[in-house]
């Protein structure tokens, strides 16, 4: 079952306290926000045939409503790991989605960045550097001072930078 819930526990006994939707499909990451109050959740869709688009939900703990989402773009992705600015800009890394076949670690990962109030953008250019991202699009880490974007993707041997206002390649390594 890929139904979207967050288990809430206690911390010593692990007991479960309750859960928490996450408003989509196979949660992966999730952060809370600053203010305390906001839980931000990489949903990742579930398997590609079923759907469910991969998002990244924005939810109220109090209150357990959605307080925003962001679709990403690409179906073929899904939602996985989350860095977000004090400002509220966004980067997602993705892999292939479950159910596109048996080797996923030699298909595409992905990046998609997500300027406040602007839509999501997944990179696709310059091809020379996203065919590399193999599999799954792993770590990701922002440097609010430059908005510079940092990606791991270990299948393809790459870390990619890339600017997150101008949404274009800075470098690789």
């Amino acid at each position: 079952d890929f139904r979207g819930l967050l288990s809430v526990r206690d911390a010593k006994t692990l007991e479960v306290l309750g859960e928490l939707p996450t408003w989509g499909t196979s949660p992966h990451d999730c952060i809370l926000l600053d203010d305390g109050c906001t839980m931000v959740v990489a949903n990742g869709g579930g398997l590609y045939q079923q759907g469910a688009m991969p998002n990244v939900c924005y939810i109220d703990i109090k209150t357990e409503t959605m307080i925003d989402r962001v679709d990403l773009p690409n179906p073929r992705y899904n939602a996985g790991h989350l860095a977000i600015t004090s400002t509220g800009d966004l980067a997602v890394v993705s892999a292939p989605r479950d159910g596109l076949g048996p080797d996923l670690h030699k298909l595409q990962g992905a990046v998609t960045l997500v300027p406040k109030g602007k839509p999501p953008t997944t990179m696709d250019r310059p091809s020379s550097v996203t065919d590399r991202m193999k599999g799954e699009t792993l770590s990701v880490a922002i440097h609010e001072p430059s908005a510079l974007v940092m990606a791991t993707n270990p299948d393809g041997n790459l870390v990619s930078m890339w600017d997150l206002q101008q949404l274009k390649l800075v470098g690789t390594l």
